[in-house]
């Protein structure tokens, strides 16, 4: 299986991040002749996420009702055709190649004791269009958060999603401002913070989500040195 997620870690990046602790006690690996099959369950409902050829994704077992999705555009028809409905989101994974502004001394570095303030600035986005990308508090204890403040309250924040050194990929993402400190430039100075840690860290591939649509977040990641990689479908199946 390992070699087969390292032929596209741009791709496969949180497979490989789910291979160590804490994420890999909610894995569900299904290994096929052409592809691998994910079920994370550490989230309600699990995520399925396809790797590999839309063939590979007919023999897996797929006990579930319902999912939130990580598959790519040929992978939807399959799903289909076992009898789920879905509700894709179309998005768009870039790959960081090297070119990263300096950023101003403004974003600084939150810790587990900043969790109350990551939790009350992302609130208001829960359930809503613009939801955050699926925060979780060990992602904060597991890698690494930078936050701007205004009048003593946290206005912005950027994070990882996974950090794995041992197969050398980090994954941004928890990318949130609010609503009222918007155009003021904080995301990216926060996202240019941690993608900056995460070079430290000799990572050889540093990638995030952005929804398809999104032309002012691509515009900001583009001006840090991300590139499109990809495209792929976000959203959930389910059968009735």
């Amino acid at each position: 299986m390992l070699p087969f997620l390292l032929q596209e870690p741009a791709w496969t990046a949180y497979a490989l991040g789910d291979l160590q602790p804490p994420w890999d006690a909610d894995c569900e690996w299904q290994v096929h002749a052409q592809g691998v099959t994910l079920l994370y369950h550490g989230l309600t409902p699990p995520v399925l996420m396809a790797l590999g050829s839309a063939e590979s994704l007919h023999a897996a077992q797929l006990p579930a009702k319902r999912y939130q999705l990580s598959v790519k555009a040929g992978h939807l028809p399959v799903l289909a055709a076992r009898g789920f409905s879905l509700q894709p989101l179309a998005m768009q994974r870039w790959l960081w190649q090297g070119r990263l502004p300096t950023p101003p001394n403004l974003a600084h570095l939150l810790t587990p004791h900043d969790l109350p303030s990551i939790q009350a600035l992302l609130s208001p986005a829960i359930g809503t269009a613009e939801e955050a990308d699926g925060f979780q508090p060990a992602q904060l204890a597991n890698g690494i958060f930078y936050g701007v403040r205004q009048e003593q309250q946290l206005v912005a924040v950027a994070g990882t999603h996974l950090v794995s050194p041992a197969y050398g990929v980090g994954i941004v993402g928890n990318v949130y401002t609010a609503q009222a400190w918007r155009g003021r430039g904080f995301a990216q100075i926060c996202v240019a913070q941690v993608v900056q840690e995460l070079i430290k860290l000799q990572l050889q591939t540093i990638v995030l989500n952005v929804k398809a649509h999104n032309v002012t977040a691509q515009n900001v990641y583009r001006r840090l040195g991300f590139i499109h990689y990809c495209d792929f479908y976000e959203g959930f199946a389910q059968k009735e």
